[in-house]
């Protein structure tokens, strides 16, 4: 590869040598499936807390085995080990939060969306993260609501007993196709989290859409032919690994396990909270190309920072593990 440049990664390794790795929060995956059973997720799967919404022969709605039914069924599987594959077992890799505890809910394999309001609300008291890997189609069209946005009014009040839960969402893999983030009902849903991806340049990746509603930026891959950068290393089915998963389907989940480990810093934190962190640490990137703006915070009096820097590429920029977890331990929260 060339043309990468040193240092563009989440700054997460410190956060782990500080005793942060996520252990009692919990993420839940929102998806195709999840490989509960996979050696290198499994010793952090909530027993019996997935929840199946396929009811095909052997395969019963409501059971915990969100499993894949198909090979082509991997991509929860893969967002499940950027969150949280396990560390320190002499398998595979580690995620961001390789101690956080993991659900699945595979919603999508069964592709209904009456459904959506179900998957995006259930166990809110213990659920403390819902990472959304997934969107409409990439067309370029206005997207409507669909009824499960609802969710989100109970979720932010009720979640984690009223400090409301979080909802991380890719923010859309449609650039190429002119497709605008913003267009998207979800990722424009009051309480989302809405990241988009970076490449190991330090650039927007190619896919990765614009947007007004963009919290923050995390790493991915270029999805290019022929490859010009790196994608993600991850888990994939079968017990196996994938070292091509990429687009801001694996930028989504980097950001669910700061969060994650955001949260373990600071169980108090809010809904409103942790995106108003992750702006204020965000690392800005593309100084010269990305079309930031400055920003005066309306809560200047209150967190004491007076300006930040906004890009319809990178929203407030790239995640950064180290300072948001710094500045969460400290942080004087908003409210909800």
């Amino acid at each position: 590869y060339s043309g990468l440049a040193a240092g563009e990664d989440l700054q997460v390794e410190n956060v782990w040598a500080s005793g942060l790795r996520g252990e009692n929060i919990r993420v839940a995956v929102v998806d195709d499936a999840l490989e509960v059973t996979h050696q290198d997720l499994a010793p952090n799967v909530a027993e019996g807390a997935s929840y199946n919404y396929v009811s095909d022969g052997s395969w019963q709605r409501g059971s915990p085995w969100p499993l894949p039914c198909t090979t082509n069924q991997t991509h929860g599987t893969a967002v499940g080990g950027v969150v949280a594959a396990r560390d320190s077992n002499g398998l595979g890799g580690r995620g961001v939060a390789p101690r956080a505890s993991l659900v699945g809910y595979n919603l999508l394999a069964f592709g209904d969306e009456r459904n959506i309001l179900d998957a995006l609300s259930r166990d809110i008291d213990r659920n403390h993260i819902f990472n959304n890997s997934w969107g409409p189609e990439d067309d370029g069209q206005l997207n409507k609501p669909a009824s499960g946005w609802t969710a989100f009014n109970d979720t932010l009040s009720k979640g984690r007993n009223g400090l409301g839960v979080l909802y991380v969402f890719s923010g859309g893999n449609g650039a190429w196709e002119g497709d605008y983030s913003s267009a998207d009902s979800a990722t424009s849903s009051r309480g989302a989290i809405t990241v988009c991806a970076t490449d190991a340049a330090g650039e927007r990746a190619p896919y990765s859409e614009r947007g007004s509603n963009l919290t923050v930026c995390a790493p991915s891959g270029r999805s290019t032919t022929p490859a010009t950068a790196p994608e993600i290393t991850t888990t994939s089915v079968k017990d196996k690994y994938t070292d091509d998963f990429g687009g801001t389907s694996a930028s989504a989940p980097m950001v669910s396990g700061v969060a994650a480990l955001m949260l373990q810093a600071n169980p108090r934190l809010t809904w409103r909270d942790v995106p108003l962190i992750l702006a204020r640490t965000a690392r800005q990137v593309d100084v010269s190309k990305g079309g930031w703006s400055e920003l005066r915070s309306p809560l200047a009096g209150i967190t004491g920072h007076d300006v930040l820097r906004y890009s319809h590429h990178y929203g407030f920029g790239v995640v950064d593990a180290k300072a948001a977890t710094r500045l969460a331990r400290t942080w004087q929260s908003v409210g909800g």
